[in-house]
């Protein structure tokens, strides 16, 4: 039953997270019309960041109780914030050092956010819902 659970939430997971990043890298692409790439970049990452955390909250992990303002939605966030800085230091290193174009940088970025993203989410973010499911 739990690994039935476990592999449910991830397919969930890995769902919404190909959603996520389509949504996060068009935000992204189209604000760089108007921004800078770091601009851009913190644009994505706020639009993306809402749209999981409202698909992993009531869809992924169902975490229908508590309030909005509880400790998961710190821990959430906290999480994008570390994914935020590895993406700022890796795009800016390989717009700046390589002067690969940032459309084409954040593509190769966003494998390596993404599985930051995953095992923060997982294991740490929504790690409770987990662990109350099991009482």
């Amino acid at each position: 039953m739990i690994i039935n659970e476990i592999f449910k939430q991830s397919i969930k997971f890995g769902l919404v997270g190909v959603l996520n990043t389509l949504i996060g890298y068009s935000a992204f692409f189209i604000s760089l019309i108007w921004f800078n790439y770091l601009i851009a970049l913190l644009i994505s990452y706020l639009v993306g960041m809402t749209n999981s955390y409202f698909w992993n909250r009531y869809w992924t992990f169902k975490l229908n109780y508590g309030r909005i303002g509880d400790n998961h939605i710190l821990k959430f966030c906290t999480v994008y914030i570390v994914a935020l800085i590895f993406n700022v230091i890796l795009l800016s290193f390989l717009v700046q050092r390589y002067h690969i174009n940032p459309r084409i940088a954040q593509i190769f970025v966003l494998i390596i956010t993404t599985l930051i993203s995953f095992i923060g989410h997982k294991f740490w973010s929504f790690r409770y819902q987990e662990e109350a499911v099991k009482d």
